[in-house]
């Protein structure tokens, strides 16, 4: 779309069932179509808003979720209203596949981060029993993804980025 006015996107996601909608999140604000692109309206503002990382559950697309540097947001009525989770930097928010409402996300703990994972479609999270990797030194976590394995759905693969002194 032409008349969009905006800086560079973070994130994309089209609704796993209507191909007309979909969500952009660029710097400062949270876009919405559902006109297939030809319009779009801003569903959600916050100064230095980063959209990361945007799921929509496959079973349910009026749950939302936006990992961000400002934090995790999620609707339940399809991007009207929006609640934050948390503030803490978030890298990356997918769902296990063939469970839409199983949700993992990793965020900052200020120390690290933190693998969330959500059995109830994003309302909840709770840490990982399983430790993520602690920077020493003067190392320290500057992002993540997640990859879900398709064909094993109880495996996830999650990967930190990072700066400072090297692993060794």
């Amino acid at each position: 779309t032409a008349d969009v006015l905006h800086g560079a996107f973070g994130a994309v996601k089209i609704n796993p069932q209507n191909p007309d909608m979909a969500y952009a999140g660029t710097g400062g604000k949270l876009l919405k179509t559902s006109d297939g692109g030809a319009t779009w309206q801003t569903i959600f503002t916050e100064t230095d808003f980063w959209a990361q990382e945007i799921y929509i559950n496959g079973a349910t697309p009026d749950i939302v979720l936006v990992a961000s540097e400002r934090g995790l947001l999620r609707s339940t009525d399809g991007g009207v209203s929006w609640t934050k989770l948390w503030n803490a930097n978030t890298w990356g928010v997918k769902a296990k596949p063939g469970a839409p409402n199983t949700v993992w996300c990793i965020r900052d703990n200020g120390n690290g981060a933190d693998f969330m994972i959500s059995t109830d479609a994003g309302e909840t999270f709770n840490p990982s029993a399983a430790p993520m990797w602690t920077p020493t030194g003067n190392r320290q976590v500057t992002g993540a993804i997640i990859a879900p394995c398709p064909s094993k759905s109880d495996k996830v693969y999650a990967f930190l980025s990072g700066e400072g002194d090297a692993l060794g």
